[in-house]
């Protein structure tokens, strides 16, 4: 948003000398959310002001914005009603999502190790139940990476989210697109993202985890047909 801003919010501080721009700002803000304007007074100084006005009342007065929350839409709100006073024509789009980025992963994680459980220890009836289940964990790992509807989603709590987007029409023919994306929710913060070790740990497993699920149903599949 402060991006996006940047131009117009300029223009108007230039026409209100004295920091007017900037009250008028907070009291745009205070009204979307519904909280007192003082609220927003002397929070952040060292940005400027189309930049801080928003970080005070996204970070500020909503506060944690958990994916699939209140908090969340509220946030999305804010965002829609911003883009509106800039001129633009912002679009919501409401769709359903899992509560946690990772478990959709945790659950392909746990269906793969049933599997490999049935097949060493159930025979031919284990195999065929470890194809199935692998399967199901492969197309619907490789389906959740696309961000497309799957199986794991199906089993898994899920909660109302949304995006909203807004496009800038161009002055004159266009060379290019560009598409500026942020996000919304603040989800919790994860150990693997702490530090570049951890973080090297998931990248390294996040690229082993779909090649073992694909080499777990071949051998499913090969031990049906083997004598």
């Amino acid at each position: 948003l402060a991006a996006i801003a940047a131009g117009p919010f300029r223009s108007q501080r230039a026409a209100q000398p004295g920091g007017s721009a900037l009250a008028v700002e907070r009291a745009r803000a205070a009204d979307a959310l519904g909280c007192p304007v003082n609220f927003f007074a002397g929070i952040f100084t060292s940005m400027t002001s189309a930049a801080r006005i928003h970080v005070e009342a996204l970070a500020g007065a909503i506060g944690a914005r958990g994916s699939c929350t209140p908090e969340e839409a509220r946030g999305h709100a804010y965002c829609s009603k911003a883009l509106s006073e800039m001129g633009y024509a912002p679009h919501t789009e409401a769709f359903r999502a899992p509560l946690s980025v990772w478990m959709p992963y945790a659950l392909a994680s746990g269906l793969a190790l049933l599997a490999a459980f049935l097949f060493y220890t159930q025979g031919g009836a284990g195999a065929l139940a470890g194809a199935a289940l692998m399967l199901l964990v492969v197309s619907s790992t490789f389906l959740q990476l696309a961000h497309r509807d799957n199986a794991l989603r199906w089993l898994l709590p899920t909660g109302e989210s949304q995006n909203v987007w807004a496009q800038c029409q161009p002055a004159q023919t266009a060379a290019g697109t560009v598409v500026f994306v942020a996000h919304v929710d603040t989800h919790r913060h994860a150990w693997v993202m702490s530090a570049s070790g951890p973080f090297l740990l998931l990248r390294t497993l996040s690229t082993l985890a779909p090649a073992a699920y694909i080499g777990l149903l071949l051998v499913c599949i090969v031990r049906l047909f083997a004598p």
